[in-house]
Order: C-alpha cells, then structure tokens, then sequence
C-alpha cells in the first residue's frame, strides 16, 4: 500500500492482481458462495486400474540376459525360488509410495521411545531417520505392505499360480549375519532342475531400507550376503535365472553367475505377477534400460556413446577396453552375451537385441 500511497503503483494493478487470485480461489471452491460446487467423488474401477497397472509394469521390464533358458515351460522343471527379494511384498515398493508414508511415523515413533540404537530421542534431527537401523521392525513393515495391497502376490505365489511344483528356500538377507555358507545353499537346491534367485535391495525412507531418499552408497553392490549367494549358486552349477529388484546396482556379479537375468524395479503391487507372467512367456519385456549398468565400480560415470576403457583407437578400427576386466579384449562381444559386453546393457527378446551404452 506504501507504493500506491506514494504514487509509485496505480492501485489498478493491484486490483487486477487481486481479481485473479480470486477468480482462481473461486474456480477451485475456495470462496464460498462463487465457483462451481464439488464434484462428487468418483470411485475408481478397480479392474481397470489392476489392468492399467499390468500394462505399465510390463512395459518396464528388461530381458537383460537371456542364453536361451527363457521362456520357462511350466512342469518342465522343478524350480526353486530363492533370495530375501523372493517372499517379501515390501521390496516392490519405491520411497514416494503409501507404504513408506506409513512407515515413517512407525520409525518416528521407534526414535521417540528410545527404540532407535544411537538416537537420541530429545537431539535426533528428522533426517537421521535415513540412515537408523530400526531392530525388529522389518516383519511391521512388511505387515503394513500386506495390510495396504492385501491381494498383492510374492514372487513365489505368482510363479506357482503359473507352475504348482515351485518351492521356495529362505535363503540370503538383505544384511550379513553369517548364516549363509555353501553346505546350507547346496542342500537347499540339491534337487532344483533350475533356481530362480530373487535379488535387490528395498527402497524407502526409514534406515531399514538401502536405497531411497538420502539413501546414497559408495558401492552399489547387492547388499547384504546376496553376492555371496550368488557365487555359492554358481557353484552347484545348476541354471541360475535371476531377478533383480533394484534400478542402480552393479551387476557383474549377476550377469556372469546367471543363464538370464531380468531387472524388475519398484513394479508395485502388480510385481510379482509381472515377473512370473514374464518369465513364463505370457508376456514379452518390452522395457529399454533408462541408464547403463556397469560391470565396475571404476567406470562411472557412463553415458550414451561414451567409449569404455581408455578410448584409444587405432586405424584398424579395433578399441581396446579395460586391461584388467574379462572379456575387453580386442575382439566383438557375442550379440547375445551381457557377460562378454563391457560397460553394455542389452535387452534380447528370441533374435531381438537391444542396447544402450
């Protein structure tokens, strides 16, 4: 009002000013007495949105490696399904979800009643919460990932809807304990004629999870004793397809310890049955990586057509990659072979190969 006292602002544009914030107010109901009434709340069409939700999560999963053994048959085999990823609902959901909005003031609650090791509940600032371990609370959380999407499926359901002689074996953690040793992954898999090992790592907000908001890591490996499950996998030599739920890990690790891989990352409530119906054929990934997973640490940051390794280009038209990473050689990765492809991702789908660098 000084500026329009002093004769610096006509209070015609202060008027237009205020007229539109209150046109706007009233169009949304904001005014009472001006602006439309309400409209009635619409009920969504649950089968429509499950649809909507199939088609979406379809279309976001990757074939990243595959030397044949996919599309699985049902009754052909008997399959085992493992990993922490396998019978937990609660990893197919991201940080911005209804499940991590309710778990944060169960976590909050943990810090409040001292339950929260090394916070102090009088001191503590809100982002601590990021990085704190939350003892016990793991089987809540899950419990609350049931209770919102109670018709959700776990990897091993979906898979067995599709193929009843599917069994599931606990085996690895998202963190190490030191329970996992080859003898307990050997007895565990003794008789599987393939082994289906569901990976990755959860994504929230609460210190439970290990990726997320403010959940950043110098080593983005699987976490947990999950590689070593890998390796004691490999190692009884039966065909290994893995399942990765996570979207920025290295995997190296996977790809040279697996006959397929297939990264399926925060799919929701759908996830499980996206994987089984994707495993089995019923549907093909169409999804394109949105980014290129290394094979090492060392060669971050990778981008579309940067050259790997020390970009030296000799007349011959041969690149020589890394020196000290298999299969960088100077010779022309197979089309089909993610294990032999440096600083590749492909998508192959029968004779269809797709890549990003």
């Amino acid at each position: 009002m000084e500026e329009v006292t002093a004769g610096r602002l006509d209070e015609k544009a202060v008027d237009v000013a205020v007229a539109r914030v209150l046109a706007a107010k009233a169009r949304v109901g904001l005014v009472p007495g001006f602006g439309p009434p309400p409209a009635p709340a619409v009920r969504p069409d649950r089968e429509e949105a499950a649809d909507v939700r199939c088609a979406i999560e379809t279309r976001s999963t990757v074939r990243l490696q595959n030397d044949g053994i996919l599309p699985l048959a049902p009754g052909e085999r008997r399959i085992v399904v493992v990993g922490p990823a396998a019978d937990e609902l609660r990893v197919h959901f991201g940080a911005y979800t209804s499940i991590s909005n309710a778990e944060m003031p169960l976590g909050m609650m943990a810090v409040m009643e001292g339950e929260a090791p090394g916070l102090d509940p009088a001191s503590f600032v809100f982002t601590d919460i990021f990085h704190t371990r939350m003892p016990g609370m793991d089987p809540t959380f899950e419990g609350v990932a049931r209770g919102l999407h109670p018709e959700a499926l776990t990897v091993p359901d979906a898979v067995r809807e599709l193929d009843a002689k599917v069994e599931y074996a606990s085996l690895g953690r998202f963190e190490k304990d030191g329970s996992l040793d080859a003898a307990t992954v050997q007895a565990a898999v003794a008789d599987a004629d393939l082994v289906l090992a569901v990976l990755g790592e959860r994504t929230g907000w609460v210190g439970n999870n290990t990726a997320g908001e403010g959940q950043s890591t110098a080593s983005p490996s699987l976490p947990g004793d999950q590689e070593d499950l890998l390796d004691h996998l490999a190692a009884t030599g039966r065909p290994l397809v893995t399942v990765i739920v996570a979207g920025r890990l290295l995997l190296e690790k996977a790809a040279s310890a697996s006959d397929a891989v297939l990264p399926a990352p925060l799919l929701g409530e759908e996830a499980a049955t996206t994987i089984a119906d994707t495993l089995f054929g019923l549907v093909n990934p169409s999804g394109k990586l949105p980014s290129t997973f290394p094979r090492h640490l060392g060669q971050i940051l990778l981008y579309h057509g940067h050259h790997h390794g020390s970009g030296y280009e000799h007349p011959t038209g041969t690149r020589h990659g890394y020196g000290d990473l298999s299969g960088q050689g100077p010779s022309t990765p197979s089309a089909t072979d993610c294990r032999t492809a440096p600083s590749k991702s492909c998508s192959t789908s029968g004779k269809d190969v797709r890549r990003s660098t």
